[in-house]
């Protein structure tokens, strides 16, 4: 199983793959992540034995350190796997420049070209602002 964790500030994303199989969980971000943390979150899962990758990025990504039992930990940083990942998702090409738009707890504007990720502009201003505003300006909240 390959694991991949966003410690944000207010959420808390996790993307497992499990025999070609994504799935996604999110929960809110009550503490700081730790091996603590981990094990809460994963109850039933043998760090040395179940965990082929484990990839964490976000706020404090840093503590977890960079080995759990026998599990490599992978630190990315949070512009270069908001980039990836969007592009993976989106299956769009990265031959064209694109700009991502990443609206969490704040909004991050990532200029994605040729494999290589830029964080070009952003506010604290974050996504549920963002949509109320759209719903009043723009009469919906579907971007």
């Amino acid at each position: 199983m390959d694991i991949s964790i966003d410690f944000g500030i207010t959420v808390t994303d996790i993307i497992k793959r499990d025999e070609g199989i994504l799935s996604h969980e999110m929960t809110l971000s009550k503490e700081e992540p730790s091996l603590s943390l981990l094990n809460k979150l994963f109850p039933d899962i043998n760090f040395k034995s179940d965990i082929n990758i484990l990839a964490v990025t976000g706020g404090k990504h840093l503590n977890i350190g960079n080995k759990i039992q026998s599990t490599k930990v992978i630190h990315v940083n949070e512009i270069d796997a908001v980039g990836e990942g969007a592009m993976n998702l989106s299956g769009l090409s990265d031959k064209n420049p694109i700009i991502i738009v990443s609206a969490g707890s704040r909004t991050a504007c990532i200029l994605a070209q040729d494999g290589n990720f830029m964080h070009c502009s952003g506010t604290g201003v974050g996504g549920g602002t963002v949509l109320g505003l759209s719903k009043l300006l723009l009469g919906t909240i579907d971007p």
